[in-house]
């Protein structure tokens, strides 16, 4: 299991890394800390979040992506 960057998430969601950090705090996305600017997100909380989001429960912001 390979865990994820902002980049990737950024990817899985058509959005920008810049972005990314603003859904993922959002969505309730705990990363994990590995060191100095490094943050690491479990595929299987992120599988999570996108679930509540496509429900409506958790994402607030004008903006929308899209996961796929």
């Amino acid at each position: 299991m390979a865990l994820l960057t902002y980049n990737d998430l950024a990817k899985r969601w058509g959005i920008g890394p810049r972005h990314a950090r603003t859904v993922a705090k959002e969505l309730g996305l705990e990363p994990i800390d590995m060191g100095y600017r490094t943050k690491r997100f479990r595929p299987v909380d992120v599988d999570r979040a996108e679930a509540k989001a496509a429900e409506g429960e958790s994402y607030s912001s004008r903006r929308q992506f899209a996961i796929q």
